[in-house]
């Protein structure tokens, strides 16, 4: 990817957060921690069912990405 894509798909990615009406410390830290925790859970989900199938995961996954941006809120 070119510099000039990275940069611009940067700014798409975090001008959406100015969108809303809270801020984050460091969105892109907040960003890396969030996806770094969503690929590698559902992946063990989806490919070998542990700790148990996506389905029974998702709420816990998902209070666990609102914990997260909580903790990261100004």
């Amino acid at each position: 990817m070119t510099a000039l894509r990275k940069a611009s798909a940067q700014h798409c990615h975090f001008s959406s957060f100015k969108r809303y009406a809270c801020f984050y410390k460091n969105p892109e830290i907040m960003l890396y921690l969030i996806i770094e925790l969503v690929g590698s859970t559902c992946c063990n989900a989806v490919v070998n069912s542990e700790p148990c199938p996506m389905d029974d995961l998702r709420p816990c996954l998902m209070n666990a990405i609102r914990a997260i941006m909580r903790s990261m809120e100004v």
